[in-house]
């Protein structure tokens, strides 16, 4: 619901921003209007990784019908109902007028850590950030959606990683940062189940449901060549 602040974490690699990028592409899709920030990628690695989302066709299948890509593309609200932005490294604030020029109903903004915010030390500047991006999310009446990373913790030497996640393996900040959050996504899989391509969906807070099964886990398969990875 408008102004609820939402965060996905993982450990490097695991697939943080295929996961927003595949959130994001489904909420254009059913008509909704997505603004996604990045301070990683830039505006043109991220459009194509949302071409594939959107179309649904791995790159090399999309190069040889390029017109019939753009014209899905548009058909399904890529050109409409998606903004893409790149900041390096960006405020908080500076979020602000993009939200004030494009009226998004949802905000991605990958990765949260890397948002300039005056403190030295990574903590406090994590936490300032998400007590920010919180701030601006119940102003402008928008669902914020963070990505962050997961703890070094969380692979262990010689060990496999992991398989669920909880929100004491969010990296840097396991009570600041949290506490900002009406719902928590950690990712996760060991080399096994990375190798088949699936992930494991923890639900580590989740403040916008009461049932009991509302914060189970679940296995999800992730389908990278139509993410836009190759």
């Amino acid at each position: 619901m408008a102004g609820h602040n939402v965060l996905i974490f993982g450990r490097t690699e695991v697939g943080k921003s295929t996961f927003a990028i595949n959130m994001a592409a489904g909420l254009v899709r059913k008509g909704h209007r997505v603004l996604y920030v990045s301070n990683e990628d830039s505006v043109n690695a991220l459009k194509g990784r949302f071409v594939c989302r959107l179309v649904g066709k791995k790159w090399s299948e999309i190069e040889s019908d390029k017109a019939g890509a753009v014209r899905i593309f548009r058909e399904r609200g890529g050109e409409d109902r998606l903004r893409l932005v790149h900041m390096q490294p960006g405020t908080v604030d500076g979020l602000r007028k993009d939200i004030e020029d494009f009226e998004p109903q949802f905000v991605f903004v990958d990765q949260i850590r890397n948002l300039a915010s005056g403190e030295k030390d990574l903590t406090p500047r994590l936490e300032a950030n998400a007590t920010r991006f919180r701030n601006l999310v119940s102003s402008t009446g928008v669902v914020g959606i963070g990505i962050a990373q997961a703890r070094d913790a969380s692979e262990r030497h010689n060990q496999e990683p992991p398989i669920w996640l909880s929100t004491g393996d969010i990296a840097d900040s396991r009570v600041g940062l949290p506490s900002q959050m009406d719902l928590i996504i950690g990712i996760g899989g060991n080399s096994d189940m990375l190798h088949r391509g699936q992930r494991s969906i923890s639900l580590c807070k989740n403040k916008l449901a009461s049932d009991e099964r509302s914060r189970e886990g679940f296995i999800v398969e992730f389908d990278l060549a139509r993410s836009g990875v190759k």
